[in-house]
Order: C-alpha cells, then sequence, then structure tokens
C-alpha cells in the first residue's frame, strides 16, 4: 500500500458505543452522566463504569479524561463555585449599592447553583466531598461567602441594613441560597426566574427588615441589569 503524501489523524479514544453520546467534547459528557449518577444514586454507589456506559465509553477511556473518579467530583463542584465568585469579582467592580449588589449575587448563584446535571449543589451535602482531597473547593467556597459577608458589612454601615450581627445574617443568607439546592427540581414545575427572584427578595427582607425596601431594591436591581452592568446568569 502506497501511504507517499499521506498524514495521521488522530481520532481519539473510540467509544464503546457510537450511538450513545456523539457530542464533539467527551470529557463534558463525562461530567453531565455523573452529575446526573452522583445526584441521583450518590458518589459512592456510581460506578465509573456506570459513567463510562452512560456515554458510550470504555471504562479505560474515561480514566483518559479524569483519572479518578474523585477527579470528576472535583470538576463538579468546581462548576457550583467557579462561575460565582468570577460574578462577584465583577459585580463588586461596579458601583451598585449593597441592596441591589446582594440581589443580584444571589440570584446569579442560585442561577448556577441550581444548573447543569442533576442538582450538582447537592454534591457539597454528600459525605465524600468533605474528603481532604476536596480542600481547594471548600476554600473557594469560602471566598464566596466572604463576597456575601462584605456587601452585608457594607449594607449594614450605611444603614442600609437593620441587622446586629453582620456573621450571623450571612450565615443566615447564604444558608438559604445553598439550602435551594435541596429541594429545588429543574423540572419540578418552578420557574427558576420566579424561584430565584422570590429567594433573593426574601433574603433582602431578611437583612432590610422591611418588605417595602427589599421590594424597592429588587424594583433597582432590575433596572441596575437593564441599564447597568452584565446581566446574571438566565
Amino acid at each position: 500500500m502506497d501511504t507517499q503524501g499521506s498524514s495521521k489523524v488522530t481520532l481519539g479514544r473510540p467509544r464503546a458505543n457510537p450511538l450513545i453520546g456523539t457530542g464533539a467534547n467527551p470529557r463534558r459528557e463525562i461530567l453531565d452522566a455523573a452529575g446526573r449518577l452522583f445526584t441521583s444514586v450518590g458518589f459512592s454507589a456510581a460506578s465509573t463504569r456506570s459513567i463510562a456506559e452512560a456515554v458510550g465509553l470504555r471504562q479505560a477511556s474515561l480514566f483518559h479524561h479524569f483519572p479518578s473518579k474523585e477527579d470528576i467530583l472535583a470538576a463538579l463542584l468546581d462548576e457550583t463555585v467557579e462561575p460565582s465568585l468570577k460574578f462577584a469579582a465583577e459585580l463588586a467592580a461596579t458601583d451598585a449599592p449593597a441592596d441591589v449588589a446582594i440581589y443580584l449575587l444571589i440570584v446569579n448563584d442560585l442561577a448556577n447553583y441550581c444548573s447543569g446535571p442533576g442538582n450538582l449543589g447537592s454534591l457539597q451535602v454528600q459525605p465524600e466531598a468533605r474528603r481532604q482531597r476536596f480542600k481547594n473547593f471548600w476554600d473557594k467556597r469560602d471566598q464566596l461567602k466572604a463576597h456575601y459577608r462584605e456587601l452585608i458589612v457594607r449594607g449594614k454601615s450605611e444603614g442600609m441594613f437593620k441587622l446586629t450581627d453582620s456573621d450571623l445574617a450571612t450565615n443566615i443568607i447564604f444558608a438559604l441560597v445553598e439550602g435551594t439546592a435541596t429541594w429545588y427540581e429543574q423540572d419540578g414545575g418552578w420557574s427558576p426566574t420566579t424561584t430565584f427572584d422570590t429567594i433573593a427578595e426574601f433574603a433582602l427582607r431578611i437583612v432590610m427588615g422591611n418588605a417595602e425596601a427589599a421590594s424597592r431594591a429588587r424594583t433597582a436591581a432590575l433596572q441596575f441589569i437593564r441599564h447597568g452592568t452584565r446581566e446574571p446568569v438566565p
């Protein structure tokens, strides 16, 4: 056979079942499949073989993209916090008042936290997520929580937030956001826009101590989106 002038073409790892997972990004397909399995049957019960089969890969091919199942979980956990950290940093660079900023941060955080395959936000309550392997994720989560606290402290110092303990208020608001992952379902009949907006307004009522003031802050936040900075994640 004459091979002169031919060039080597890399086709990548072959699929065990080419009819499943025919997308161009097997790493993304693995994460999506793992997210669904981890949130439905649990991290321990979901085997790498079942993840590979869900995307039509051989188990050995999965390890080409992720050395271990823990590496898959680490990537999924990061997806629940890194976009929110980026948004919080961008928000801090704007002139948004504290009440407007915390509304926008909560809505954006919820949209990211409750998105993706399954309900990725619920991954952090699984006992395996507390292993030392995932310390980097918890450090990032603490950074995000610090952004919440900075806004609450600023709102209090400006007389906007009616509260006595900034740390307690931060814990309550942050738990309100994270706790949504324990009950929210993308196909549960609740509109994401309405749900996240309602939670953010409830949070404003907590720190402002006044439903009318919270409603005004929500309106100002919506106007800020239209006329100011970037829009929260849809």
